[in-house]
């Protein structure tokens, strides 16, 4: 895909995946919904490639409320399932 499409299909599922892992009880993540919006770029916290479309940064902001001890495992999972060029 390309930027003007949005964000790539693989690495939006990825990332769906990744949330489904976390605690979010004050719903910082719920733009995070291919539902109401199929292009990840969008969602809060994320940050694409304007010429790719490729995620390129996660910002996640506060940990207080959010996340327990196994975020760095996470996060680490979820780097595993994005394409090696990403890495």
């Amino acid at each position: 895909t390309n930027a003007s499409s949005g964000c790539v299909a693989g690495e939006r599922k990825a990332l769906l995946k990744f949330k489904e892992t976390l605690l979010d009880p004050s719903n910082r993540l719920s733009s995070w919904n291919e539902i109401i919006d199929r292009d990840c770029c969008a969602w809060r916290g994320i940050t694409c490639s304007k010429s790719t479309g490729h995620v390129i940064g996660l910002d996640l902001g506060d940990r207080g409320d959010m996340f327990d001890n196994d975020d760095m495992a996470r996060a680490e999972w979820l780097g595993d399932m994005l394409p090696d060029t990403l890495r």
